[in-house]
């Protein structure tokens, strides 16, 4: 529906808005994800395209990015944390991708304004997490989920003496 309205049409906006408060009112347990592939990609890294603006105005109404099961690897999570997301984004699905910790420490040391990332089945330690210098950054962070557990705030963050 909205891939069909003119850009620049006041109405989109509204429409937009309206949708917006309306899924504001969902739980939290129900979210939308914009699903980042190797198609969508390409169209954001070229944000005055029109397909770009189109995808850019449909993640107002998005709280998850969705990229689980791609391999995409380190690389892409540098090029999609540098993306200028909307601040509604909170959550990332980033499962089974591998990402190491520096692909993590991309997106957390990005301007999101994470709530939960998931990179379980990558090559990601609680540990990592835990000694990350960004996760500190990520000021409304509730939990980072790992294969061998969660990180959360109550997690003191270990440095060694030695």
């Amino acid at each position: 529906l909205f891939l069909e309205w003119e850009i620049g049409d006041e109405t989109l906006e509204l429409a937009l808005d309206y949708a917006k408060q309306h899924l504001d009112t969902w739980p939290d347990s129900i979210h939308l994800d914009m699903v980042m592939d190797e198609d969508t990609i390409p169209i954001f890294s070229n944000p005055n395209s029109e397909k770009a603006k189109r995808l850019f105005l449909l993640l107002k109404l998005c709280d998850t990015i969705n990229m689980q099961g791609l391999m995409f690897g380190d690389k892409y999570a540098k090029v999609v944390a540098e993306l200028p997301l909307p601040e509604n984004i909170v959550r990332l699905n980033l499962r089974y991708n591998k990402f190491t910790i520096a692909g993590l420490n991309s997106f957390m040391g990005s301007n999101l304004n994470l709530k939960t990332v998931d990179v379980s089945g990558n090559d990601i330690t609680l540990n990592q997490v835990i000694q990350s210098p960004y996760i500190e950054k990520q000021e409304n962070l509730e939990r980072v989920i790992t294969n061998k557990g969660t990180w959360t705030p109550k997690m003191k963050i270990k440095k060694s003496f030695f």
